[in-house]
């Protein structure tokens, strides 16, 4: 029985490696299941032993990056206080930088992966949820701040991974702490 579970991680490997060296090259709908199956050495009845068509294979990839950063987003980095979430931005800019490459290839396939992920809903949600930890006088619009500085995160990340800017994910990080810091007082 290990040997086929063995077998099937290997096999998925495999397709996603093809699957992502294929994306580098051309575009998604140009890219087959033959094309795909040649590259990673299997047979096609292999690939269909795992996907249903090429989209799946882009969806399970999309999927697990952004759970990647999602996962980021539940537990507490140590030095992070109640009424701060700004580590979590630092560990995200740090995870899509040290990935830059499978971003890119995944925002030219899906312009607005970052930018309409749950990732700014999950975010948003930590945000409420700290609300009553947090002497928060204007509730609503502090919300609303959260869900401005959120949003333009992730679309400054999306300009940093396609080269529009000459920020890094670091200094986008520190300009956005910046805003946050200043803003969260007016909210108090």
């Amino acid at each position: 029985m290990k040997k086929v579970y063995r077998s099937a991680l290997r096999s998925k490997k495999l397709i996603r490696q093809a699957f992502i060296s294929l994306l580098k090259e051309k575009k998604l709908e140009q890219i087959t299941v033959v094309e795909i199956s040649e590259r990673a050495d299997i047979s096609r009845n292999t690939f269909y032993a795992h996907y249903y068509d090429v989209y799946a294979v882009l969806e399970e990839y999309r999927s697990e990056m952004m759970q990647k950063l999602i996962g980021m987003l539940g537990s507490e980095p140590e030095e992070q206080s109640k009424e701060d979430y700004m580590p979590h931005f630092r560990q995200i800019a740090n995870y899509i930088d040290e990935n830059k490459e499978d971003f890119r290839v995944l925002l030219e396939t899906i312009p607005d992966v970052l930018v309409s992920s749950d990732m700014r809903d999950v975010m948003l949600h930590r945000a409420s949820e700290r609300l009553s930890a947090v002497k928060i006088a204007d509730k609503t619009g502090f919300l609303v701040f959260c869900n401005v500085v959120i949003s333009g995160f992730f679309s400054l990340m999306n300009l940093y991974l396609m080269d529009k800017t000459d920020l890094s994910a670091e200094a986008i990080v520190d300009h956005i702490e910046k805003i946050y810091r200043t803003g969260i007082i007016y909210y108090k």
